[in-house]
């Protein structure tokens, strides 16, 4: 309980800070030059850019563990910045594959029996391979950003139905009701496991 309100409250006030200091923030990052002739000081806005992510990575590694931390920090948003018009969209798009890959990662590990943290990482690196071959095919016009566009709308429901009844969506059955203590559950009857 007590792990669980540190980060709930280290999370509270890392988007307040945030979200106060986003403008600062934006142009120290993306344009430190103009930050310092309208004023600002960019190295302020740095060092509060990295004291969050720093404490954002550190509290996530001691949660989820380094390799959904890293990679769900990466993949992401390296796939959404292939396909965004803008900043804002880029943030979206990259919050829509993390919840996305995470629920479906989930899915698929509980499916096929695989570890769920690298499942989800890997679906994420999936996500980032496609969008990169894509925007190379629009590069090159292959492909056509409308068509892409109308296709991603005919999925819109199937996504929509993965992230609310992502049990129904992939055959998922409830689990089997907790034996009592001092017995053993009847393990002949359910299929066997393997382990790659």
């Amino acid at each position: 309980d007590r792990d669980l309100a540190l980060v709930i409250g280290a999370t509270l006030i890392s988007l307040a800070l945030f979200f106060a200091f986003r403008r600062e923030i934006l142009f120290a990052s993306f344009d430190p030059d103009f930050a310092r002739t309208i004023g600002r000081n960019p190295s302020r806005a740095d060092a509060l850019l990295f004291v969050l992510l720093g404490g954002a990575i550190a509290l996530g590694v001691m949660e989820a563990g380094p390799i959904v931390v890293f990679g769900f920090l990466v993949l992401p948003p390296l796939a959404a910045l292939r396909v965004a018009p803008g900043l804002g969209a880029a943030m979206a798009i990259s919050a829509a594959i993390g919840a996305l890959c995470s629920v479906g990662g989930f899915s698929l590990a509980y499916r096929i029996d695989l570890p769920t943290v690298p499942t989800s990482v890997a679906l994420a690196a999936g996500c980032w391979l496609a969008f990169t071959a894509a925007a190379r095919l629009s590069q090159r016009r292959f492909f056509r950003p409308r068509a892409a566009a109308r296709v991603l709308l005919a999925l819109r429901p199937i996504v929509t139905a993965g992230s609310l009844g992502c049990g129904l969506l992939f055959g998922m059955e409830p689990g089997s009701p907790e034996a009592s203590r001092g017995t053993l559950p009847d393990l002949a009857s359910r299929p066997a496991v393997s382990v790659a």
